[in-house]
């Protein structure tokens, strides 16, 4: 213990606490016996009074705490891995004969010739249809001149 004389009278601490409350005002930049008055005064009135709401609130402080972690080294292994995989090629063949295939070219040349009349006589029946529209429109041409001349649709008057 540690006997504190000021000029109200004779205080008693704890070494220990003394030691911790001065290492305190260290950290924080305070007059160590301005700290004491106010940690009795507020300790008193909670002691004469208990907790309530109207109980100053403690001051916050910073503190910087500067730790080593320790860091985990990670290391990449490429780990080739060998898998026996099995695979069955099923392949298809067409086995044909010859004659088939001779019946098929022959169709292909009867089609493509039919193709080529079925051309010619629709380029000939584009024809006719381009000369009996001229022959229609001569008619038309005709019928208008009788109409004029008082004749009707048979020639008579």
């Amino acid at each position: 213990m540690i006997l504190v004389i000021r000029r109200v009278g004779i205080m008693i601490i704890n070494k220990d606490l003394l030691i911790e409350i001065q290492n305190y005002c260290e950290l924080n930049e305070l007059e160590v016996h301005k700290t004491l008055n106010e940690a009795l005064r507020s300790g008193f009135t909670i002691l004469q009074y208990g907790m309530g709401p109207n109980t100053a609130k403690p001051k916050e402080r910073v503190v910087e705490v500067i730790k080593e972690v320790p860091v985990e080294k990670i290391v990449e292994v490429i780990v080739e891995v060998v898998r026996e995989v099995q695979v069955e090629v099923v392949k298809e063949v067409m086995i044909s004969d010859d004659t088939k295939i001779d019946e098929l070219l022959i169709k292909i040349n009867d089609l493509e010739n039919n193709n080529g009349q079925l051309t010619n006589e629709v380029k000939n029946l584009k024809v006719e249809g381009d000369k009996t529209k001229s022959d229609l429109v001569d008619c038309k041409k005709e019928n208008t001149k009788l109409s004029a001349g008082g004749f009707d649709l048979y020639g008579e008057r």
